[in-house]
């Protein structure tokens, strides 16, 4: 049996950035936030200062100002703001107003993770997983992500997914991913909620699934997730427990393409290689084609 849903042509309303609103609240992003903060930052509230910190790093409601997002994550950091101590990591981590320096990131990183933030705990076990600023350990990146699930941060619980996924520090379990990716994906992460799609749609971890696999891929469409649009592609470009349509599956690639995904450009290369959903078109085929290939690179 089919299962209907609705296509890509749909107003999907993708989510303003609401990677603040998530940790702050709502009120960050009001047009009074800027004023509001800054009295209580002056008052000496910590978490205004860190707010502060936020809205110049993001160039919310104010311009974009590393430097000055330094300082108040500073600030913060002096008056006892645990989260603050990872704000000021990540700064470092992404070479933000300052010199890129995995080894001072993962110093303010563990700062945090001492003053109990589950975030900083994770950055701290994404670290030892890259080997940034400390010797590649997937033993110890694990140990930390177990650490920040334990803590209910959902990115450590999606790493921990990834690792059973990829046998990394442990023997690959697609159970075990699926698992931990659940517990993610639960929390609303829509990375989580594309992995999870992935194992059902493959039958990895559990019974292949298409109609579990769609409802997952298109709830992590929803939220933007470029990664989930590319799987619905494939969906609708292998026609697994929907009709097939060529078509829907280039739009859906485009979606990811837009997004920057570099899988859903070298589909949209092939479907004009081949005349899939698209007039044959050898030259716009190798413009995607090239797309790819500098995405890949990125």
């Amino acid at each position: 049996m089919f299962l209907m849903l609705g296509t890509c042509s749909d107003d999907i309303q993708l989510p303003k950035d609401t990677q603040f609103e998530n940790r702050f609240g709502p009120e960050l992003l009001d047009t009074h936030a800027l004023d509001k903060y800054r009295d209580a930052a002056n008052k000496g509230q910590p978490a205004a200062m860190r707010h502060l910190g936020a809205l110049y790093e993001t160039g919310t409601l104010v311009a974009k100002d590393f430097a000055e997002a330094m300082r108040w994550y500073q600030k913060a950091a002096e008056a006892g703001d645990a989260i603050a101590l990872t704000d000021i990591g990540r700064l470092h981590d992404n070479g933000r107003g300052v010199p890129q320096n995995f080894s001072e990131a993962l110093i303010w990183y563990r700062k945090g993770a001492s003053a109990g933030d589950p975030k900083a705990i994770d950055n701290v076990g994404v670290m030892y997983a890259l080997g940034q600023g400390v010797p590649l350990s997937y033993a110890e990146a694990l140990s930390w992500f177990h650490k920040a699930a334990d803590l209910g941060d959902a990115d450590a619980m999606n790493n921990i997914g990834a690792f059973y996924e990829k046998g990394q520090g442990v023997p690959s379990d697609y159970a075990q991913a699926l698992h931990w990716y659940n517990q993610a994906a639960g929390k609303g992460l829509p990375t989580a909620m594309s992995s999870v799609a992935y194992l059902y749609a493959n039958g990895l971890g559990t019974p292949k699934d298409p109609s579990d696999a769609l409802a997952w891929y298109r709830k992590a469409a929803a939220l933007g997730d470029p990664a989930a649009m590319y799987g619905l592609g494939l969906i609708y470009q292998s026609g697994s427990g929907i009709p097939r349509s060529y078509a829907e599956a280039l739009c859906w690639f485009r979606r990811a393409a837009n997004l920057g995904d570099s899988n859903a450009m070298n589909s949209i290369a092939m479907a004009y290689e081949t005349g899939a959903g698209v007039p044959r078109d050898t030259a716009e085929a190798a413009r995607w084609y090239r797309k790819a290939a500098a995405g890949a690179k990125n």
